[in-house]
């Protein structure tokens, strides 16, 4: 919005520039240096604009063939449009009304990257008084619309950077008069689709000074309304977030998929409120809150079953079952990249920069897996404690193969291990509870020990061993 005003401020520029000169000698490039050097001051950018032409008329009309803006220090390109067309309607400066009827920018791209060091390739000017017009004038936008636009996002501080492209931005928005509430709508594509599967729609009332707005991706996949108010210094937001049967694995983006990943069909409903623009802000002041069930899905490359197998060096022979060949139906459990599973729900919770999975259930034809830990959404570290429980069919084959295992199996004849997932995204790991197998093993050892000496001292009493108690 800030981008929008200062070119109003331009042609108003402009437009005062033509009152005071000949008509036919007025050229609004003459001034084009002087306008790059205002832009670039209100933006803190480098400014260059293509040629400016202008229809004369009550109703004036300008056009900037083309703008760009630039890191002053690295000459990265941070914005570009292909053209800038706005109205200026004369009449209104016998009122000190800046009167825009329209505004529209044609194939505008923004570019944002975070670099590995947590750096924004376009830091904002700190908050202030806005370039341009006094207070007793007023700036009156009819119309503003966004045609075909791009915005790139780049994310290098992560260890597997990722880029997310939104394309096919059309955005308009109305006001019937000054003082009138903005009425504006928009669409997108997201993540790589050839067509808009993104709709906003949203009111800003002025006098309240809240937008109240609502989003749908895809066929009502996803919805999220809601409000956000103090939208002039730091925007606090609170809504409601629906998802229905969404495809994970849909929207996930391409660059993130070397690590691990949640894939399935993913219903939710979650409420919540955060503060402030910059997304590590956002994510200090998020609190959310509700339940997800996910579907028919997976851990993508983690195998919780085979780490956890892998570990339990107390008992031998264990490790190399998940080398030898196994029932067809449990080689996507034992040997599998992923594990797999057909049920996954839990309550969720977002506080203080972590999310929180209570009663997490992960349920499987062959085993099924419960915990509950957080995750850190600045540090990306995990922390969950989890206990994983072969059924029957997975038990029997493991008890038969490794018959050691039979110190960790619960009365129902299914084999229990409790794990622990912690450690730093994508490089945490997955540690058996070997504090718990030694106390099996122990326990089991000791029963063993216990029936044996009470067998030698019936025999030394004189009474039979199998008498002894």
């Amino acid at each position: 919005m800030k981008i929008i005003l200062v070119v109003v401020l331009v042609m108003v520029v402009v437009a005062i520039g033509a009152g005071a000169v000949l008509l036919l000698q007025f050229d609004p490039n003459d001034l084009k240096p002087s306008i790059e050097q205002t832009i670039g001051d209100a933006v803190g950018a480098k400014a260059q604009l293509g040629y400016i032409s202008v229809r004369w008329g009550i109703d004036m009309q300008f056009e900037i063939s083309g703008v760009e803006l630039r890191d002053p220090k690295s000459d990265e390109i941070l914005l570009k449009t292909g053209s800038a067309t706005a109205g200026f309607n004369l009449r209104g400066l016998l009122n000190k009304e800046v009167s825009i009827p329209f505004f529209e920018l044609h194939r505008p791209e923004i570019y944002i990257r975070k670099s590995r060091t947590g750096q924004w390739n376009w830091q904002p000017k700190q908050p202030g008084a806005e370039p341009g017009l006094s207070s007793a004038w007023v700036v009156f936008i009819s119309s503003v619309r966004v045609h075909e636009g791009k915005l790139h996002y780049q994310d290098e501080s992560y260890q597997m950077p990722f880029v997310i492209q939104v394309d096919h931005i059309e955005f308009t928005m109305r006001q019937q008069s000054f003082g009138a509430p903005l009425r504006m709508n928009g669409s997108a594509g997201l993540f790589g689709s050839r067509q808009p599967n993104l709709n906003i729609d949203g009111v800003y009332d002025h006098a309240i000074g809240i937008l109240v707005f609502k989003a749908v991706y895809g066929p009502d996949k996803v919805v999220l309304e809601g409000e956000i108010s103090n939208l002039a210094s730091q925007p606090q937001f609170k809504g409601n977030l629906n998802v229905h049967q969404l495809d994970l694995e849909s929207v996930t983006p391409a660059e993130m998929k070397d690590r691990e990943y949640l894939t399935g069909i993913l219903t939710a409903k979650l409420e919540g409120s955060a503060e402030g623009t910059h997304p590590d802000m956002l994510k200090r002041t998020l609190a959310m809150q509700g339940a997800v069930d996910v579907r028919n899905g997976a851990f993508k490359n983690i195998n919780f079953i085979s780490r956890v197998l892998s570990q339990l060096t107390p008992i031998p022979g264990l490790g190399q079952i998940l080398l030898e060949r196994v029932p067809e139906e449990l080689t996507p459990v034992m040997q599998g990249e992923d594990t797999p599973f057909e049920l996954l729900k839990a309550n969720f919770q977002i506080l203080q920069s972590r999310a929180f999975l209570t009663g997490l259930q992960v349920k499987h034809e062959h085993y099924m897996m419960e915990a509950d830990g957080s995750a850190g959404l600045l540090q990306q570290d995990v922390d969950f404690r989890a206990k994983l429980v072969m059924l029957e069919y997975l038990s029997q084959f493991l008890l038969k193969k490794v018959k050691e295992l039979a110190v960790v199996k619960n009365q129902q004849g299914r084999i229990v291990l409790p794990f622990v997932y912690r450690g730093l995204l994508p490089n945490a790991t997955v540690q058996p509870d070997l504090n718990y197998l030694s106390r099996q093993l122990f326990q089991e050892r000791g029963q063993e020990l216990v029936q044996v000496g009470l067998g030698k001292l019936a025999e030394l009493l004189g009474e039979p061993s199998g008498e002894a108690r």
